[in-house]
């Protein structure tokens, strides 16, 4: 998988200023933003020009509901599944008059899934089941907007289709500022304004 240029300098520059953006908006300590917690996805989001970008990094346990490797014919459909929804962003976010359009998508599953053939193997893997494994799926959208500069606001609709995702911290960063918050059912709007 590829990350972009700016979605590398966006990911350093909100991780050095993150601890400042979350002290008011989350009740753990800090030390605890980089944990690998069930129910918790982070988002960010990078705005350059006309370009924005979004990654989603989740425990696998949120979007499949187990961790280990992929094996069984079920355990695998699974991952299909959520290559799928995932696949379609137009039903996870929802822009406010920043006319977007979805350029590229990449979704990196190979934490839960195999590369090797799983015939006749579930049993030699069935103890990786119970190992203490924190497998994450990572998704990487962009969009070309032709208004930036009125995009205002982006709802996040992934609670509707992951409903093992409790909360989510996102953050954002455009040419003009950048911001944090904490996403919920009941909070899924993220003001960049």
């Amino acid at each position: 998988m590829q990350i972009s240029r700016l979605m590398k300098i966006i990911t350093l520059i909100l991780f050095f200023t993150s601890q400042a953006v979350y002290a008011d908006t989350i009740q753990e300590p800090v030390s605890d933003l980089d944990a690998h917690v069930h129910g918790l996805s982070e988002l960010t989001l990078a705005i350059e020009g006309n370009m924005l970008e979004i990654q989603l990094k989740s425990p696998a346990m949120n979007l499949l509901g187990f961790e280990h490797k992929a094996h069984s014919k079920d355990d695998i459909a699974s991952v299909e599944n959520v290559l799928l929804q995932l696949s379609e962003a137009e039903l996870l976010f929802s822009f406010s008059d920043g006319h977007c359009a979805l350029t590229d998508s990449d979704i990196d599953v190979s934490s839960v899934l195999d590369s090797d053939d799983t015939h006749g193997h579930e049993a030699e893997h069935h103890d990786h089941e119970n190992e203490d494994n924190h497998s994450d799926i990572i998704a990487h959208y962009h969009y070309n907007c032709e208004s930036v500069a009125n995009l205002s606001s982006i709802t996040v609709a992934l609670f509707d289709v992951f409903p093992g995702i409790e909360k989510i911290q996102a953050q954002w960063i455009t040419e003009k500022q950048q911001g944090g918050q904490t996403l919920s059912t009941e909070k899924r709007i993220i003001s960049l304004r």
